[in-house]
């Protein structure tokens, strides 16, 4: 069996939803994948197939991390604009009440 083939759809769906920050499709994905993940090593009966899988998990570990890093990426420049936005709001605020002395 040709896991990359198997796990392929899943893999691309998640990286769209990554791009497109949403979120909990993302997790769902995530769930999904690793059930996928947990079949297919269940099912894994021969030491050859268990050393393809093993190489085709390395794989899919290497693709996970890529899509976490851009998922923490967004993460963390979104954070950094509600930062800005609530000092913004403070400062606009304290302003307002300045001049309405």
């Amino acid at each position: 069996m040709d896991y990359m083939l198997h796990f392929k759809p899943v893999l691309l769906k998640l990286k769209a939803a990554t791009e497109q920050q949403n979120w909990s499709e993302v997790s769902e994905l995530n769930t999904r994948l690793r059930e996928s993940v947990e079949a297919a090593v269940s099912s894994a009966s021969s030491e050859a197939t268990r050393q393809e899988l093993a190489g085709v998990l390395k794989r899919l570990q290497v693709i996970i991390n890529l899509v976490l890093s851009d998922a923490e990426k967004n993460r963390d420049e979104l954070r950094q604009e509600l930062t800005k936005l609530t000092r913004d709001q403070k400062a606009a605020r304290s302003y307002q009440r300045s001049a309405d002395i």
